[in-house]
């Protein structure tokens, strides 16, 4: 996607959000469609609205399959604005790569620009935090957040594409460079100029969220000026390639549930699991640390006691396998995070 063509679905993005309807909208081709897709009559008016989100409105669906009578819930993503759309198209083709083993929802199927999954048990990280009982419950939740990336960092997903860069093909082409700094340096090479381009609007003269991400930018801009050879942030195990990463691995995005139940009830005993990680669209092979950064700011920004933060992130970056990470040093792909959060 050139700068212009960025320029312009920025554009289109913004218009569709001022205008954005949030109930679920189907036409009779795609009701029929999902009721081909569910085994059921689907009742539009009776759809829950679960969540809403920069790239989807999510829907549960719940449908009692013709002659039958135990009903089943289905998740249904609506796009919001054209940039959303395609990412859930990614979305759909991403998770059907992803192995059987690994907790995320089957893809059942698309209708229009609709996708349509399963619906997981648990309650997000967000919300699984708040019902912690005390530190230790916290930090046994946390490890499992911190595993959980591991995991999927040591997946190998060779069909997977480059992060940010869907349309240069997959991880086993071999044209594609894989060291984290020219990740890193293509990343910037994209993204910088319509962050400039957007920052210098009147709007934003004064706007925090653009000063920071501008901070950023340079911050990024810095350590792709030193040298591989003598920069210790090029060279740390184990970040010195690509691996799979989620692209968006929030609290948010990341189910739990306690051993012996189904996440929702508190009063179930057991310690945490994470049950099922969600929003793939942005999944891609990248550094790890946009990943970890990612997870150790949200942290920060959600754990509900203050004095708990520091064990917290602890336990996530030592279930990880890199309890002695900088994280000053591994700012610049926190930084890279918000600056393509700035673009979409």
């Amino acid at each position: 996607m050139t700068i212009t063509e960025s320029t312009n679905l920025a554009a289109a993005t913004a218009d569709h959000n001022a205008r954005h309807i949030p109930d679920l909208v189907l036409d009779a081709k795609a009701h029929a469609e999902l009721v081909a897709l569910t085994g059921g009559p689907v009742d539009l008016s009776t759809a829950k609205k679960e969540s809403a989100g920069m790239n989807s409105d999510v829907f549960y669906l719940t449908v009692t399959p013709t002659g039958g009578s135990i009903p089943s819930t289905f998740v249904l993503k609506q796009p919001t604005n054209p940039g959303s759309a395609l990412s859930l198209a990614r979305e759909a083709k991403v998770i059907q790569s992803i192995p059987d083993s690994f907790p995320c929802p089957t893809f059942l199927g698309t209708v229009g620009d609709h996708v349509v999954m399963t619906l997981l048990p648990g309650l997000n990280g967000y919300e699984a935090l708040k019902t912690c009982r005390d530190r230790q419950d916290r930090e046994q939740l946390m490890e499992e957040y911190g595993r959980t990336l591991r995991d999927l960092h040591a997946t190998v997903n060779p069909q997977a594409p480059i992060m940010h860069f869907p349309d240069a093909g997959p991880m086993e082409n071999p044209t594609v460079p894989r060291p984290s700094r020219t990740w890193m340096k293509a990343c910037i090479e994209k993204f910088e100029p319509i962050v400039r381009t957007r920052a210098a609007l009147p709007e934003n003269a004064d706007d925090k969220y653009t000063k920071r991400v501008l901070a950023s930018l340079e911050g990024c801009i810095a350590l792709l000026a030193l040298p591989e050879e003598t920069t210790p942030a090029w060279n740390l195990p184990p970040f010195e390639s690509l691996v799979w990463c989620h692209g968006d691995f929030m609290l948010a995005n990341v189910l739990f549930a306690r051993d012996g139940g189904d996440g929702d009830n508190d009063n179930v005993p057991g310690k945490w699991r994470v049950s099922g990680v969600l929003d793939w669209g942005d999944a891609g092979w990248a550094d790890g640390r946009h990943d970890v950064m990612a997870a150790v700011e949200i942290i920060e920004q959600s754990c509900p006691i203050v004095e708990d933060v520091e064990p917290c992130r602890k336990a996530f970056l030592a279930a990880y396998g890199v309890e002695d990470f900088d994280i000053a040093a591994g700012e610049p792909w926190g930084g890279l995070y918000d600056i393509w959060d700035y673009t979409c």
